[in-house]
């Protein structure tokens, strides 16, 4: 809840002052996530009955994908292009 509601983000992401480190960094967090889905259907499927499991893990998905979706739009819309060129080193003009 703490990243939906403020404008929390972890200190490494912060830090970061080159491109490869916030590769390096996003490399990491989808191993992570990659880990995180298999744990999380088990645990659904230990939390609920048979019959809710379906529900649940549909619940999930959808705030899985909403989550993308709010991601993408905050990201386009917080920092605009001057962020991300900046992200990628490249403050100091088109390409060079």
């Amino acid at each position: 809840m703490l990243m939906v509601s403020s404008n929390y983000s972890p200190p490494t992401t912060t830090q970061v002052t080159q491109l490869w480190q916030f590769f390096l960094l996003r490399m990491l967090t989808g191993i992570a996530v990659g880990g995180c889905f298999p744990l999380v259907f088990s645990l659904l499927g230990d939390l609920f009955p048979p019959s809710r499991r379906a529900a649940m893990a549909a619940v999930v998905l959808v705030a899985v994908g909403a989550g993308i979706g709010g991601g993408q739009v905050r990201g386009g819309g917080g920092g605009g292009a001057a962020h991300t060129q900046h992200m990628a080193g490249r403050e100091g003009g088109c390409g060079a």
